[in-house]
């Protein structure tokens, strides 16, 4: 099967009117339609199948506003999705943690109107969120409106800007932007933009560089603007995109393409971008040659003449890792079967200016359009886009080009479409989001719209994973791994799924849990510790058989012998009864998990029973394990095949107290 060769879209100068939000502390709120895609790199060759997905849920659903310009960051416990009009944070196993409008969330900074076309990033390095917005309205008014988590907790504090987004450097120009691009290097976000006149004329793009210091402790900013650039053939700059630095970077690059078609690519360098005196320099670095490309055609869909509009050949996203450059955009191509829409990917190299990689994408008779592409340390790469033909409706597909691999794999679908979506040349995308998981190495999670009806979109979020991941053989609830008297066992859970899984252990949203079953000998105390683990984890015991499960205990971290984020707790158990084990990974997160049971439950020094003076206390100790029964008293160690009282002195095999 050739591999599909990546879709190249018209991107028309369509304005949406989005919906700004208000609440600067999130709180809890329910969730809407989108999906976001976790896709699972695993290592196979050229021409297979892309990974599985990892993980998978609806994202925001249909809003008043078209196209919804998806987009997505990722952070330590939580992923950002925004649409025209709305966002939602999420656990990384689906729950919703906080959502609300554009328009209520910019509200108090007075916007001249209703934000659009949103951005979000995650800066791994300094450990902040940063959104971005653009509002306009009347009188001629233009604002990118800016907001920055004050730490890496996106449900918490955030700050609130409206940047003049009409002046250029400190001189009032009366233009618009339009089209908007979001960067980040180790010490300032860049801002870029087409700005457009009064009468919707485009006039030049613009860049603006802001202190991260600034930003990130909440103060007034300042800023260094540069505008009305030129590429070396003289033709303006149009839809620049600033790179996202995924490691260290002192300064950041920029790439432009033009977007009606051409055979080249210009690289540009800033340096010094903290400077006041003279200013940050803008150099355009290279002029790179590539693979000719065209405008793209609308795209063709099942169920009838209306097509969809794929854009034009404007960059998206551009990616920075290690020295290399990732960006993808949407071309026009004939594989044999008439013209339709591919993918372009490319790699530059930004010490030498060399083409590491320029790929097309595709496959004859069917259209992919709007890419979003990320690279991890390792050199694997994602991708996700949109896909439709005559034969296939709008919905959204992910590939994975790994290491070692010459070429993309044969794309799978997150989310297949539902229906034939209206009538005429229909506005869609701009553009599908990506984003390396800063937690998780080796993960990246994908962002993008399908159709749902004939005038409804939807989104879907999934997770990818780009490495080999362990195999997990207690992934169910009948397949749970059987736990010994005191002994430790662990694992890793990152091969684990959410399927099936509880969706709340105490309240809290969980996900990539793992199950285990444990059968004290004698009734009484029962202890489940997950501590020493290197993830948040939570802990839920059930009595029954599987699947008929009845609840028994849980604890979402800090419990009696371990503190937070690592999950403990203490049950009263019936001898020979078998009670199963479910451990989440707290916001769907996974790692490297220590689980140990023991009953009594002062079988372990760490679940010491405490002794209240002067009264007695008794206890059987028959049941104690042998092994781990040890804890340090005053510097000596003591105990021996005994309980761990822990509470002065340990007793050797009888009973503590």
């Amino acid at each position: 099967m050739r591999l599909l060769a990546e879709f190249n879209r018209l991107n028309m100068l369509f304005r949406e009117i989005p919906i700004r939000s208000a609440l600067m502390r999130p709180q809890a709120t329910v969730s809407r339609i989108i999906l976001v895609l976790l896709v699972t790199f695993l290592v196979r060759s050229a021409g297979f199948s892309a990974p599985s997905i990892v993980t998978n849920f609806p994202g925001i659903g249909q809003t008043a506003y078209n196209p919804p310009d998806p987009t997505i960051a990722a952070g330590a416990s939580n992923v950002i999705a925004m649409v025209n009009s709305t966002f939602t944070i999420y656990t990384k196993s689906g729950g919703s943690a906080y959502t609300t409008t554009l328009a209520n969330w910019f509200a108090p900074v007075n916007p001249p109107g209703t934000p659009f076309q949103p951005k979000i990033v995650y800066d791994p390095n300094g450990g902040h969120w940063i959104m971005l917005a653009l509002a306009s309205g009347n009188p001629k008014r233009s604002s990118y409106l800016v907001s920055v988590s004050s730490n890496s907790n996106p449900v918490g504090v955030w700050f609130l800007w409206n940047l003049d987004a009409g002046l250029d450097q400190s001189t009032a120009s009366g233009n618009t932007a339009d089209s908007p691009g979001l960067g980040y290097d180790d010490d300032a976000i860049y801002i870029t933009s087409n700005q457009y006149d009064s009468h919707s004329n485009f006039q030049y793009a613009k860049l603006r560089i802001i202190s991260k210091s600034q930003l990130y402790s909440g103060s007034a900013v300042t800023w260094w603007d540069f505008w009305n650039q030129t590429d070396a053939n003289g033709v303006s700059v149009f839809g620049w995109k600033p790179a996202q630095a995924q490691s260290t970077l002192k300064g950041n690059y920029l790439v432009d393409t033009d977007a009606s078609g051409s055979n080249y690519v210009t690289l540009w360098k800033v340096t010094n971008p903290l400077n006041t005196n003279p200013g940050p320099t803008l150099t355009r670095q290279a002029t790179l040659t590539v693979q000719p490309y065209s405008l793209p055609s609308n795209a063709a869909q099942q169920g009838g003449i209306a097509t969809i509009n794929t854009g034009d050949c404007r960059a998206q996203e551009l990616q920075f890792q290690n020295g290399k450059l990732v960006a993808a955009f949407t071309e026009g191509y004939n594989w044999g079967g008439g013209p339709v829409s591919a993918l372009r990917t490319l790699v530059l190299n930004a010490s030498d200016n060399s083409v590491d990689v320029d790929n097309r994408f595709g496959s004859d008779q069917a259209w992919y359009y709007y890419p979003a592409i990320v690279r991890d340390p390792a050199g694997n790469m994602a991708m996700v886009f949109n896909r439709s033909a005559a034969n296939e409706y709008a919905g959204v597909q992910y590939t994975a080009w790994l290491a070692g691999e010459a070429n993309w794999e044969a794309s799978s679908a997150l989310k297949t479409a539902e229906a034939y979506y209206a009538s005429g040349a229909n506005p869609w995308g701009n553009h599908s989001g990506a984003a390396l998981d800063p937690a998780e190495p080796g993960r990246a999670w994908f962002y993008g719209e399908y159709a749902v009806s004939a005038n409804q979109w939807g989104t879907w979020i999934g997770q990818l994973s780009l490495l080999s991941l362990p195999n997990i053989t207690n992934d169910g609830c009948g397949d749970a791994i059987i736990l010994t008297n005191g002994v430790p066992f662990s694992m890793s859970t990152s091969g684990a799924t959410s399927t099936n899984d509880p969706a709340l252990v105490c309240g809290s949203a969980v996900g990539k849990g793992v199950w285990f079953s444990f059968t004290p000998n004698a009734s009484g105390p029962v202890l489940i510790s997950t501590c020493g683990s290197d993830f948040g984890t939570a802990l839920q015991v059930y009595s029954g058989t599987c699947p008929s499960l009845t609840p028994v205990a849980c604890n979402g971290g800090n419990g009696p012998a371990c503190t937070s984020p690592q999950a403990s707790l203490r049950f009263d158990g019936a001898a020979g009864t078998t009670y199963f084990l479910f451990v989440g990974g707290a916001g769907g997160s996974s790692g490297n998990l220590s689980i140990t049971a023991s009953s009594p439950a002062n079988d372990q020094c760490a679940g010491a029973t405490f002794l209240t003076s002067g009264t007695p206390y008794s206890i059987n100790t028959a049941s104690a394990g042998a092994s781990g029964g040890w804890c340090t008293s005053g510097g000596d160690m003591v105990g021996g095949g005994g309980e761990a009282g822990c509470g002065g002195a340990c007793g050797g095999g009888g009973e503590a107290g």
